[in-house]
């Protein structure tokens, strides 16, 4: 365990009234800003781990606008198997295409064998991946509560931390780097023909690897469901 020391951080923390407030959810909540002024800034790299991921029309254009403008995107989150709430994950799934075709990187978490059995449709603390985290240009780090989702961004009260340095930034890249390998992660993107895939050390799969025939009509469902602001 290494100890970081680093003058240069804010803490970032709602207003606990910002779901009754304005129709700017950027405006209520002072994470979602936080990220998006460091989305904007960013000029090289962009690096997002969030268990519960639903970007919206709004977060996909702000990403993949970003890998127009330079910095590579990558993002970590669960994947069904190992997601415990088939909803969200219905809800992030509509986005994942339109993603990768804008040159977002994405790996989705195996599922951990502890955790088997843990899952349902509206969740009960049973998925793999619980680190909520960001990189920015190799320099800035977020550590909190804030998923990227609509539920963080206008419901929840979220807060975290966003520290400048370059040791605990390359700590946490090299987090990610080990979360993102193929004995732990599946790198999701389009084959040749644009049709989407699941890749490890081992294996290409053209489904929701390890995830059972309910758990995928369940995300289905949610996929064509209008509640992504639910989730």
């Amino acid at each position: 365990l290494k100890f970081h020391w680093t003058p240069r951080w804010r803490v970032a923390s709602d207003d606990p009234m910002k779901a009754l407030g304005a129709n700017d959810p950027l405006v209520g909540s002072a994470v979602a800003h936080g990220f998006a002024e460091e989305i904007g800034q960013a000029k090289s790299s962009i690096v997002l781990i969030s268990p519960y991921f639903v970007p919206g029309d709004h977060g996909s254009l702000s990403l993949t606008n970003a890998v127009k403008r330079g910095p590579k995107v990558s993002i970590l989150t669960n994947s069904l198997a190992a997601n415990d709430v088939a909803a969200v994950h219905g809800g992030y799934s509509k986005y994942r295409d339109r993603l990768i075709d804008g040159g977002v990187s994405i790996w989705e978490l195996k599922p951990d064998p502890k955790q088997t059995g843990k899952s349902s449709m509206m969740g009960s603390s049973g998925a793999s991946l619980h680190t909520k985290s960001a990189i920015f240009d190799d320099r800035t780090s977020f550590v909190g509560s804030f998923n990227l989702d609509p539920r963080s961004v206008k419901l929840n009260c979220e807060q975290g931390v966003f520290a400048t340095d370059l040791e605990l930034s390359a700590e946490l890249a090299a987090m990610f780097s080990r979360g993102t390998s193929g004995e732990i992660s599946w790198r999701v993107d389009h084959d040749p023909n644009g049709k989407l895939r699941w890749t490890d050390a081992t294996r290409v799969l053209y489904e929701e690897p390890d995830a059972s025939t309910s758990r995928r009509v369940q995300a289905k469902l949610f996929r064509w469901l209008p509640f992504d602001s639910q989730l």
